[in-house]
């Protein structure tokens, strides 16, 4: 089980430790597709029994689980065919995982959509990993740069007009 949880992507180079990365890509693809298909059993299709809910799950995680796995895949396989780290290998593992999508749906219009966007979603990952920089920032370095003050501190008053006792007003006499 450790193997699994402590399992990332970009812990070795692209076309080596080919189950490590799948471990990666199906471990967060579970962790977003598990939500989903319990949204979807608690709101929409409401399944009447454990095997229609089964199903209902397996509707929603069997296409996520292949999106990933073809991602890691496609993307392994063209580094390994074509010997080069580069964002064609990206689009070559986006575009399978969109072919996934497309069957899963039902619908080769949306899955050729899907190839576009994921293409384009793969390019700027590759682009981020290259260049070093990231989607979205931990919250320790947000919190580290942030200059006002997070909700756990407040350094400064930031209120426009700044609370005065007023002059003149006394309590009021009992009766």
């Amino acid at each position: 089980m450790e193997f699994i949880t402590k399992a990332q992507y970009y812990n070795k180079p692209e076309g080596e430790d080919f189950v490590g990365k799948m471990a990666a890509t199906n471990k967060y693809m579970l962790a977003g597709a598990i939500p989903a298909a319990t949204m979807d059993v608690l709101m929409y299709s409401h399944p009447k029994g454990a095997l229609q809910t089964m199903a209902r799950y397996a509707r929603w995680i069997g296409p996520a689980m292949g999106m990933a796995s073809m991602f890691t895949a496609g993307t392994y396989l063209a580094c390994q065919l074509r010997g080069k780290d580069d964002k064609i290998n990206y689009i070559i593992g986006s575009c399978g995982a969109a072919g996934v999508f497309g069957k899963a749906v039902r619908n080769p219009t949306l899955g050729f959509q899907m190839c576009v966007f994921f293409s384009i979603a793969a390019c700027f990952k590759k682009i981020s990993v290259d260049e070093g920089w990231t989607w979205f920032p931990s919250t320790e370095e947000v919190e580290r740069r942030h200059v006002y003050g997070t909700l756990k501190t407040a350094k400064y008053d930031w209120t426009l007009i700044k609370d005065t006792p007023e002059k003149g007003w006394t309590t009021q006499r009992s009766s």
